[in-house]
């Protein structure tokens, strides 16, 4: 009689040996790790305004979002939680950048529920098949 390989179960929330905590981060580093290079070349192409820097970290966080969701199967939720983390870090980033406290408040509202909504949106699509 054939041996044959145990199957995952569908309804397994995360990519085997990663937990959903790990996958939060691996997301939210995503962001940033994508976010970076479009700001820089919209930089360089002298298109560096807030509403473009923005732009670039929306996509960002939906792309992040489709990649964790496409290659770790991870929950929506999860997605969405680590687009927020991201806009958290890069809020705090800015008050190294500024020093002051109100652009820091003022990018944590924009920048939390922005990558929060985008990478949701972004984890729309399918999560990755078992077996």
């Amino acid at each position: 009689m054939p041996r044959h390989l145990p199957v995952l179960r569908a309804d397994d929330r995360a990519a085997p040996g990663r937990s959903r905590p790990r996958w939060i981060a691996i997301g939210g580093g995503l962001v940033v790790l994508l976010w970076v290079p479009l700001v820089a070349l919209a930089g360089s192409l002298g298109l560096g305004s807030p509403a473009v820097a923005l732009g670039g970290f929306a996509a960002a966080a939906a792309a992040a979002g489709a990649i964790v969701r496409a290659t770790g199967g991870v929950a929506r939720r999860d997605a969405a939680i680590s687009g927020a983390a991201a806009g958290a870090l890069l809020a705090l980033v800015a008050l190294l950048g500024t020093g002051t406290p109100w652009t820091v408040g003022a990018a944590a509202l924009v920048l939390v529920p922005t990558g929060a909504a985008l990478a949701w949106v972004g984890a729309l699509g399918r999560a990755r098949e078992a077996g």
